[in-house]
């Protein structure tokens, strides 16, 4: 007896001690570094005279691509869930699953409309890119997804993006352009297909390399937030999950051609979004309505003790010289006290025929048996600007 319970003592402090150590490396956060930054860089191209030879490097002519449906199944979430949670209503959740063992490990959507219905891309932690349209009641509530259909994402020379440290694709974005640009971790890149142009043959196109810091970043903590502004000269937003002094950096590039990733102290001051202990920045969106961008964020932490957290906010963009700067508002955080949380990474911001922003959130089961892919909408109503 005194050894059975001496072994469940040794037990309970090795999960004290496993509990410690997954908190303390929630709350990491690095040091702003010092970047320098290289004059090589300093001739930025507009995006529209750099697209032309990106979208040819990313059609290729292979005649056997195609598209390969995806047996998804739905079942709505069920749980008793509060209608009003801070300020966002909630209008739906579905949980996904399917047979196929490629399906899981989702962490970037993008939501968009073409006028007849609504559809969305998504892309898992193994480079599979998913297209699917939800379906919606009557009443404007999540149902589900239908017709869903996926491809193996392969780089502009037809290889494979094999294993996490090159097919660790976790953000994505679309532009004007028909681009979609995809957010990669381990390897830290920005890559770009062109789905609607190309279809499924379209190759993943990284015009230029990261450098500067994020070069060093922790290879789970990086390119985790994508978010594209038209109104800010077609710019490609990155949003990096790991924090700086507790600040999650949000940074402007030009799209298809970045220069320098800056992490600097002004940068970070300028833009950042503050990362309260333990949190990142995991998702983002732009919403442009009317004369107004809306900066949406979502940030995640998560320990064994607390489970997962989740944070939406909003950001109304200035349009100064600052044009990221503006006002932060959380909107709702989310946990397991109101809500069925799970790993949650993605969110896309679409503009009801109403005028409300339908913000959809995504988990990332992690090719896990014990969490979950949900897929689940909120409404906000916006302010008149």
């Amino acid at each position: 007896m005194l050894n059975a319970r001496l072994l469940l003592s040794i037990a309970g402090l090795v999960l004290v001690i496993v509990a410690a150590a997954y908190h303390l490396h929630g709350e990491r956060s690095l040091p702003i570094p010092e970047t320098n930054l290289p004059s090589v860089y300093d001739q930025i191209v507009p995006a529209a005279e750099a697209l032309e030879g990106v979208q040819e490097q990313s059609c290729s002519d292979d005649q056997t691509a195609s598209y390969d449906p995806i047996v998804v199944q739905v079942s709505p979430l069920g749980e008793e869930i509060s209608p009003d949670i801070g300020s966002l209503i909630y209008r739906g959740g579905v949980d996904l699953s399917s047979e196929n063992e490629r399906f899981g490990g989702v962490s970037g959507l993008e939501v968009f409309s073409d006028g007849a219905s609504i559809s969305a891309f998504a892309v898992t932690d193994e480079a599979l890119l998913l297209k699917f349209n939800l379906t919606h009641s009557d009443s404007g509530e999540l149902e589900g997804i239908a017709d869903t259909v996926a491809t193996t994402l392969v780089s502009s020379d037809g290889q494979l993006l094999a294993g996490k440290a090159y097919g660790d694709s976790e953000s994505l974005a679309l532009d004007r352009f028909g681009g979609l640009a995809i957010g990669f971790e381990q390897r830290h890149r920005i890559g770009y297909i062109f789905p609607e142009l190309c279809g499924a043959a379209s190759r993943v196109v990284v015009p230029q390399d990261l450098i500067g810091a994020v070069e060093a970043l922790p290879d789970n903590k990086g390119l985790e937030a994508l978010a594209y502004a038209s109104k800010l000269e077609d710019s490609l937003i990155f949003g990096i999950e790991q924090s700086f002094e507790n600040i999650n950096p949000v940074i402007p590039m030009t799209l298809y051609n970045y220069g320098v990733v800056d992490l600097t102290r002004g940068a970070l001051d300028s833009n950042g979004l503050e990362a309260p202990s333990g949190y990142g920045l995991v998702g983002m969106d732009i919403l442009e309505t009317g004369g107004a961008s809306h900066l949406f964020m979502l940030q995640r932490a998560y320990d064994p003790a607390t489970g997962n957290r989740l944070r939406v906010l909003k950001r109304t963009l200035s349009q100064n010289s600052e044009p990221l700067a503006g006002q932060t508002e959380g909107l709702a955080t989310l946990s397991r006290d109101n809500f069925p949380v799970d790993n949650f990474e993605g969110i896309s911001v679409v503009e009801t025929e109403t005028g409300v922003a339908r913000i959809y959130l995504v988990s990332d089961d992690n090719f896990s048996d014990r969490q979950r892919t949900l897929l689940v909408a909120f409404d906000y109503v916006l302010s008149q600007p």
